[in-house]
């Protein structure tokens, strides 16, 4: 049977400084490594809306999630777009496919114009606008 306070006073000995040096260099190399995450996505964000805007010509792309100045970009975050006044089914894929081979990011592209109401208002209210058809340099910053 362990008897805790027997078995703690016993423990081998630790170096908390250690450990504090440890944690704090880990928590320093991972806002290193989510920095560069962020500055990639980024680079590869603009590189696609460019794309987007100047092949397709939707009537307005947004940005929305993370990459939003502010957001909270981790190990697992994605480019985020949506995409207002497609002409078809064709179009979007055709504009999936292409983002797809401009980024290594997990994509999520969406027909703002096609998902519920709620999620629309959600991304047009959060998100920002970085392109529009009859304005393609919009002030991006409205957040």
């Amino acid at each position: 049977m362990l008897d805790y306070h027997r078995d703690m006073a016993i423990a081998p000995s630790f170096d908390i400084e250690a450990a504090r040096a440890f944690l704090r260099e880990k928590g320093e190399r991972r806002a290193r490594g989510l920095a560069d995450r962020r500055a990639r996505a980024e680079a590869d964000f603009a590189k696609i809306v460019e794309h987007i805007g100047r092949v397709y010509s939707p009537k307005r792309i947004l940005q929305w999630g993370s990459l939003l100045p502010g957001g909270d970009v981790s190990e697992v975050s994605d480019i985020d777009i949506g995409l207002e006044g497609l002409e078809d089914a064709a179009q979007y894929f055709a504009i999936l496919g292409d983002a797809m081979k401009m980024t290594d990011f997990p994509l999520d592209i969406v027909e703002v114009d096609k998902l519920n109401e709620a999620a629309a208002a959600h991304i047009r209210r959060t998100g920002r606008v970085v392109y529009e058809r009859d304005n393609p340099d919009p002030p991006r910053d409205s957040h």
